[in-house]
């Protein structure tokens, strides 16, 4: 039977069900601006409680413990990828990793059926990152892989996030990235791109990119914005 019926503009996005098998998980941003996780019940088409929001952005991927059956972190992206977490366990397995990988995204690709075994990515906005093995059991992180070790991330230019005021008063997001040697307060006359994402549903984020890191070696200063209508800052900003 139809349970809910939506147009281009509503966002209710089915994600896992619930563990007790009734209801689902959902992303939503109906009777919302931005894109929050839901409880969502299939038999009465209507939501049944809001488990995590973000004021300023969408939420972005939520995540679970196939073991222990409980909701573990949900993730959102504003300058850069951020956790909230419902769970201890994982809260405290991210703090452990941070003490060594904290210079670096981290996230985990997949892990042990008993959950006590993980295999990390990093990655920066200078570096394409590596692969870690994490033994929770012996707390022992072992490198397996650079994705790229011909790149050396000292030669690499950072991606500053920023944000700007346009003509009618919007805040527009976006990330700057100045070649080495240069930073904000030095960054004088200096030739630009200006670099806006594809899409039209799409943003950008941080993160190393090849194209970016290119202009910069060659001296440009890039710009790249979230310009109205960029996805992950609500429905009235992506309806602009």
């Amino acid at each position: 039977k139809t349970v809910l019926t939506t147009n281009f503009k509503e966002t209710l996005s089915p994600v896992f069900f619930t563990f007790d098998n009734k209801n689902v998980y959902a992303q939503s941003n109906l009777g919302r601006d931005k894109t929050a996780f839901i409880i969502f019940d299939l038999e009465t088409g209507e939501e049944v409680e809001e488990l995590f929001k973000h004021e300023e952005v969408d939420v972005g991927g939520l995540y679970y413990s196939k073991k222990r059956k409980v909701l573990t972190a949900a993730s959102f992206t504003t300058a850069k990828r951020n956790r909230h977490f419902f769970d201890d366990e994982t809260k405290q397995l991210f703090e452990r990793l941070e003490i060594d990988l904290g210079d670096y995204e981290i996230g985990i690709s997949s892990s042990s059926k008993n959950e006590d075994k993980f295999i990390i990515r990093t990655y920066s906005d200078r570096s394409r990152g590596s692969y870690y093995f994490f033994d929770k059991t012996t707390d022992k992180l072992e490198k397996i892989h650079d994705i790229s070790p011909w790149l050396n991330e000292d030669d690499m230019a950072a991606m500053l996030p920023i944000k700007y005021q346009s003509r009618d008063g919007l805040t527009i997001n976006g990330y700057l990235t100045l070649p080495v040697g240069y930073t904000m307060e030095t960054a004088k006359d200096l030739p630009a791109v200006i670099n806006p994402h594809g899409g039209p549903w799409a943003r950008d984020n941080w993160g190393f990119n090849p194209e970016v890191q290119f202009l910069a070696n060659q001296g440009y200063a890039v710009l790249q914005m979230n310009f109205r209508g960029s996805t992950g800052y609500g429905r009235e900003f992506l309806e602009k």
